[in-house]
């Protein structure tokens, strides 16, 4: 099969295609037939080296967390699964990832997608998806509370607004002045993420970090908690008046599941920017770095 192979750590140019030999499921694991597979901005630090005392990767290895496609066979004791499935899965960083013709994932890292999303779309869903409904949970909001979401035209915002929506629970969506005619897109009131009144929310998701988490982390109530999945300044939330609690993604099949089913629903879509044949790779990943709204595509 054909795959992507990070040969050393570096710029996009250390990305090749490669014939490896055809990965074969374990105990509890599935190989899929990759139809199409995400890009996200974690794989560019993890190439570049940046993680690789934290995350290390034994080389050469193959990125990609998303991946949508069919059910190519299935492990022992897989019940959940069966040949020709269509699903979409968010891969642990193993350097088995999901950017080649077929990667193997385990039970818990997958779910069914419905036949109305395609799986480009399909392939938006996983990391996103998870760290939107994580972060909105470790949040700790409940019905009744008012909850801002900054960076809300991003795709962990877009998943974190249309979860809290589901929940029913009322999401603000933070964006730049210059977003607040498009965020009325995302059906909830939109204002300027760093001018929000201080003291104004009962809990916040910020998934920009920076200025903008502070600015959330001055938004909400004393007591709350602002959940973070970019990081907080130094010292952010130091003084006990909120509580700041970085978020990271773990697998979580029933969730993903229900966020499969959300866009089979139509009430979450990650916008695709643009799509990329597998062996052009390097180049996805060079135009990923211009930070294109949207999710990029591999397709196969």
């Amino acid at each position: 099969m054909k795959s992507s192979r990070l040969v050393a750590y570096g710029d996009s140019s250390q990305i090749k295609i490669e014939d490896v030999a055809q990965p074969v499921p374990g105990a509890g694991e599935v190989l899929v037939k990759v139809a199409a597979s995400g890009l996200n901005h974690v794989e560019t630090y993890l190439r570049q080296g940046y993680l690789a005392q934290m995350m290390p990767l034994e080389l050469p290895a193959t990125l990609g967390i998303d991946l949508a496609g069919e059910v190519a066979e299935v492990g022992h004791g897989v019940t959940q699964f069966a040949k020709g499935d269509r699903v979409i899965g968010r891969l642990q960083i193993t350097g088995k990832g999901s950017h080649a013709d077929y990667a193997v994932a385990a039970v818990t890292q997958l779910a069914k997608l419905p036949a109305n999303v395609s799986y480009e779309a399909g392939a938006t869903l996983g990391l996103v998806g998870l760290t939107g409904r994580q972060a909105v949970d470790a949040a700790g909001v409940k019905r009744g509370d008012r909850v801002l979401v900054t960076g809300a035209l991003g795709n962990v915002g877009r998943a974190a607004i249309q979860y809290l929506k589901d929940l029913g629970i009322t999401a603000v969506a933070g964006v730049q002045a210059s977003q607040l005619a498009d965020a009325k897109t995302l059906g909830v009131d939109a204002l300027v993420a760093t001018d929000v009144p201080a003291g104004s929310f009962d809990a916040a998701v910020d998934t920009v970090g920076g200025d903008v988490a502070a600015a959330a982390i001055r938004a909400v109530k004393d007591g709350a908690t602002v959940a973070g999945v970019a990081g907080f300044p130094e010292g952010a939330g130091a003084d006990g008046r909120v509580k700041v609690q970085n978020v990271m993604s773990g697998d979580n099949a029933a969730m993903l599941q229900k966020i499969a089913d959300a866009a089979g629903r139509g009430e979450l879509v990650i916008p695709v920017t643009k799509t990329f044949p597998l062996d052009q790779l390097g180049a996805a990943y060079d135009f990923l770095a211009t930070r294109p709204e949207g999710k990029v595509i591999i397709t196969r």
